[in-house]
């Protein structure tokens, strides 16, 4: 999960990391 986190850097765009967020929530609720 974390090599996940590290894809979407902090420093990118609002949209871009909403996007990365929206991708790490539906990534880690199809793991659980």
């Amino acid at each position: 999960m974390y090599i996940f986190l590290t894809a979407c850097p902090y420093l990118s765009v609002n949209l871009h990391y909403f996007r990365c967020l929206v991708l790490f929530l539906v990534f880690c609720c199809s793991q659980c």
